[in-house]
């Protein structure tokens, strides 16, 4: 049996309102972002779908996602894999990429 290490993955996602300064226009369409459904994937492949909770529960603009990855990296100091994060729901946004590499 290998190693297997755990890593949480969190991703913050913020409604678009939530950049705005005060000498922009405030966003008409301003949402909760607890609407957005965010999806983790593994070089690829599926990990889940997480839902977002608020960072600040007076702010509906600003939330994070999580999720717990295992990895099972056998009898190597060390694996890398790329973790992509889309978002979906009421929200889109480019997929976010990084690169990982867990170790004992």
């Amino acid at each position: 049996m290998g190693k297997i290490v755990f890593k949480t993955i969190l991703h913050q996602i913020r409604d678009r309102a939530a950049r705005i300064t005060a000498y922009d226009s405030s966003d008409p369409d301003a949402g909760d972002i607890r609407n957005a459904i965010v999806k983790f994937y593994k070089d690829g492949n599926l990990l889940g779908t997480a839902s977002v909770g608020l960072v600040n529960p007076s702010d509906t603009k600003t939330g994070t996602a999580a999720i717990i990855l295992d990895v099972d990296i056998g009898s190597a100091d060390s694996v890398s894999f790329t973790i992509s994060i889309v978002v979906n729901g009421y929200y889109t946004a480019a997929t976010a990429k990084s690169s990982l590499f867990p170790s004992r």
